[in-house]
């Protein structure tokens, strides 16, 4: 994700850039609340199954959000 984002901060003019940085900024915020929230949750149930699944939980809002960035990415590049 760090890839995508990076090359991607270097295509928009700067107002645009601006904003995304802002909104990287808060996604990571609301990723690691997410991250305590659902590390709360798992808190309560025993049993090694939900490891995985903890670790499932977490690393699906890290990939979706790099794959929307690759996307961005893609479409910014379509007239070049």
């Amino acid at each position: 994700m760090n890839r995508a984002y990076s090359a991607l901060m270097r295509r928009p003019p700067a107002p645009a850039a601006a904003r995304l940085r802002i909104a990287q900024r808060a996604r990571i915020t609301f990723r690691d609340a997410d991250d305590d929230a659902q590390s709360a949750l798992y808190a309560t149930r025993t049993g090694t199954m939900y490891a995985p699944m903890q670790a499932a939980d977490a690393i699906a809002i890290i990939r979706d959000r790099a794959l929307a960035r690759e996307k961005q990415l893609r479409v910014l590049s379509i007239d070049d």
